[in-house]
């Protein structure tokens, strides 16, 4: 099974509830389920996490989405991680997961968050 990681960065420090309700209802997220969402504090620091999962028709596979930003109150850092969708004997994801990825990173650079 393959993954795509993206990391991202925003200086600003947008609260993550409306962090999270943006990339819920984003258009590039549109199609997908969210299976989880969750926010919580760690320390000196609040944490988001979410979890999408979505059904690709064109090798009948699914793939997962997981978001998970830090927020350490002067930054903060989004990890993406696309994985599953492979499908078929090879396993080949045709790039689902790489897709998945990219439409979450959109969502994230909308909210002022660069890739690193």
């Amino acid at each position: 099974m393959s993954s795509t990681v993206i990391r991202m960065r925003s200086e600003s420090r947008t609260d993550l509830k409306y962090v999270s309700q943006a990339i819920i209802s984003s258009s590039d997220m549109a199609g997908s389920e969210l299976v989880l969402e969750q926010l919580s504090d760690a320390n000196d620091a609040t944490i988001l996490l979410l979890v999408f999962e979505k059904f690709y028709l064109r090798n009948s596979s699914m793939t997962a989405c997981t978001i998970q930003i830090v927020d350490d109150g002067q930054k903060q850092a989004a990890v993406i991680v696309g994985t599953g969708g492979g499908g078929g004997i090879f396993n080949i994801s045709w790039g689902t997961n790489s897709n998945f990825a990219c439409k979450a990173a959109n969502s994230l650079a909308a909210l002022g968050f660069s890739e690193i």
